[in-house]
Parts: C-alpha cells; structure tokens; sequence
C-alpha cells in the first residue's frame, strides 16, 4: 500500500496536450496560456493628463504665488481620445484625465487650484515639469511580458491582455475527460427510485469539479453491476478520453467489477490502495494511449478525498498548470489521528478574531456522508499515527486557491 506522497509521485508521468488554440478573449476565461503575452504597446501609450486641469509649461509659471497670480490665455481644450495642437509657450489647455498632453505642455495643474477668468486662467503656484503626468510607457514599454506561459486566466488576466492590444490569445488544449459511475444500486435524480436504491451524485460532482479545474467533459455514464456493459462502457470511454474516471467498483467485493474491467481494455494499473481515509482503494493507471484512469471508490465522500488530492493533481499535470498549493492552518479543536492511515479530513477554514486562518474539523466524517460539504472548503491531512491537540499546524487544500 503506497503512501500518499508515493501516490502523487505516479502523475508525474502525465504531460498537457502540445496543441496550442488561439481563442478570442471572451472564450478564454479559466483556459491556460499556452504561450507568454507581451504588450504590443508601451503602457500608457503617450504622455497623458493625470488630473481634469490645465496643460501648461512650468516654465511660465516659475514666479506665480497666491500674491501674484500669472494668467495664461486658453489655446485649446483636449478631452480623452482626442488629438491635441502643440501648445505655444505662454498659453495653457483645458485638459481632461486621460487626455493626451499637448506637444510643448510639460505638467497639469488641477482645475481647484486655478481661477479661470476673462483675460485667462490664473495660476497662483509654479509646478514641476511632470506635475499630474503619465509618462508614455511608465509602466510597460512594448514587448514587456505581462502573462506567463501555464497561468489560468482569470477576468483580471484578461483585461490585461485587451488593454495591451490582444484580442486572440494562444491557450493549451483542455483535457477530455470521460466519467462512468457504477452501481446498480444508483438512479438518477428525479426519476423513480426502488426501495433499495438511492439517487446518484458522484456524477454530478465530478463532471462540475473537472469543469471547475480546467478540463471539458466528453461523457458521463451510469453503469450497472454488470461486467460485460462496463468493459464497453470503458472501451468507448477511452477513445474520446485523455482521463477516465470510474466511480465504485474499486475493491474486492463480488460486484466490485472495475479494476477487472479496466484491465480487460488495456489498462496497465500503477498502483492500488493508498494509506489515506477515506479513499483506501484507489487505483491509478495508463490506457493504451495514455489516458489517465482513475478508479474512485464509490462511497461519495471518498470521491471528493480522492478528486480533491489525487485528480487535482493529474489535472494540473495534464493543464499545465503548478500542482494545487497547500497552506499550514492551525487546528480549532483536538483530532484523532488514524494508526495506520493518513486522514483526508474535510474541514471549513475560516479567520478567527484575531484574524488568523483556522481549521475546523466538520461533523460526519463517514465516507457516505455528504451533507457536511455544503461547509466544507478545504481537505486537511492528519498523519497517522498521535492524536492532535488544537492548535496544532496541519497541511490543508483548499477547495478554492487564495
């Protein structure tokens, strides 16, 4: 029985897809940069007004006070977007926030600290050349690299790349994945349910959690305790598949069909059974071209352990994203530790009143039950073996990343 780090160690073997996808921006929120985006502009683009104001040149202003205003006659007003005339010496420019500077004009002096009158405008303090300017390129300069290569974009990443003049960004091709759930026991939701049967959610959760770590859905089937249709099921799984993910069947019981059916279709298995609770059963291996195949066992619970540690971290190697980041909270409360097995322990991470991130171990911890993950944002790993009194540092993943 591996352990759980002996078990991540096995996804190392899994590679992103080389096929780059240019996809306009409104279609690439939550894809992955395949290739760095630089500025095809220098950032702001020319020298622009800070303020609403006045464009001048600081040099006619030198001797201005409160006792002796200098008034400069008005050349011309520039509002954002528009193509300003070179201001002459002597003379000043209504101008707008974002407005290009007038040729000539080196500073701006906001429009509360002027009189605008008859004979002009008076400025009673000399300025700085620079005063309530943006520099062209004093942030960026074109050719500047803004987005690495393997970032999951975000809306924020993506208005970045609008504003530095991309419209079409290149993106890593998403994996497929393929989901089967077994079980004669399992109905679907809202349809008529036998006394003995109990409606399916593994389904629902895993189509949504590959959806939400970048991936796109290619099937997902319910399947009975039947050998022969889920060999079938398998077999046309992987062939529009780069993962398959198996729900139940994972152990040794007479219906427990999957792992004997999965080999049946090629499937070389890597390892089976991790030393973690929930989840012991799991099973990882490489179909004939490759294609990731997990086999979960079925109790939900242990799917969300197992999808939460071991399919995220598949994921992000068939992404090409970094593996999910772990954070080291302190406990709310004292935990009991397995002697043997490490605890996936779901858990609600929250500040306390001092404003520090704590863990609390939520109720019903049993691999069938689910009602807890309404609160739950973060799986915690507690090491076999002593028990945890409360405050003590444990690592934790969390549901969503920071």
């Amino acid at each position: 029985m591996l352990s759980l780090e002996q078990a991540i160690e096995h996804y190392n073997v899994l590679y992103p897809s080389t096929a780059h996808e240019p996809l306009a921006l409104e279609h690439a929120l939550g894809r992955v940069l395949a290739q760095d985006v630089a500025s095809t502009l220098d950032l702001p683009p020319m020298r622009q007004s800070a303020m609403d104001g006045y464009a001048v040149h600081a040099a006619d202003l030198t001797d201005a006070s409160k006792t002796h205003p200098i008034a400069l006659p008005l050349h011309q007003a520039v509002a954002a977007g528009q193509q300003p005339q070179t201001l002459p010496a002597g003379h000043c420019a209504r101008i707008f926030t974002g407005a290009p500077l007038p040729p000539g004009a080196d500073s701006v002096e906001i429009q509360e600290n002027v009189q605008a009158q008859a004979d002009g405008v008076r400025f009673s303090q000399p300025l700085t050349p620079g005063r309530n300017v943006r520099q062209q390129g004093e942030e960026v300069r074109a050719g500047h690299i803004l987005l690495h290569a393997g970032q999951r974009l975000n809306a924020a990443q993506l208005s970045i790349a609008a504003g530095a003049g991309h419209a079409r960004i290149n993106c890593l091709g998403q994996p497929r994945i393929a989901i089967i759930v077994s079980g004669s026991e399992l109905v679907a939701p809202a349809t008529p349910r036998g006394p003995a049967q109990i409606f399916e959610s593994n389904g629902t959760f895993l189509r949504h959690f590959a959806l939400q770590n970048g991936a796109q859905i290619s099937s997902v089937r319910l399947c009975p305790d039947d050998p022969e249709q889920l060999e079938a099921d398998i077999a046309t799984a992987l062939s529009k598949a780069d993962m398959l993910l198996i729900s139940g069947g994972a152990s040794v019981g007479d219906h427990d069909h999957s792992r004997s059916a999965t080999q049946a279709c090629g499937i070389e298995e890597r390892f089976w059974k991790v030393a973690q609770k929930p989840g012991k059963p799991l099973s990882f291996g490489l179909g004939p071209q490759g294609q990731a195949v997990f086999i979960l066992p079925g109790n939900p619970a242990s799917v969300y352990a197992c999808a939460m540690v071991h399919v995220r971290y598949a994921l992000a190697r068939m992404c090409g994203t970094p593996p999910p980041s772990s954070l080291h909270l302190r406990l709310g409360e004292a935990i009991r530790a397995d002697s043997r097995r490490t605890r996936l322990l779901r858990g609600h991470v929250q500040a306390n009143s001092e404003g520090q991130l704590v863990l609390t171990a939520l109720p019903h911890q049993a691999s069938h039950m689910t009602s807890n993950l309404a609160s739950a944002n973060a799986i915690a790993r507690i090491p076999a073996g002593a028990d945890l009194a409360a405050g003590s540092v444990v690592e934790c993943w969390l549901s969503d990343p920071l």
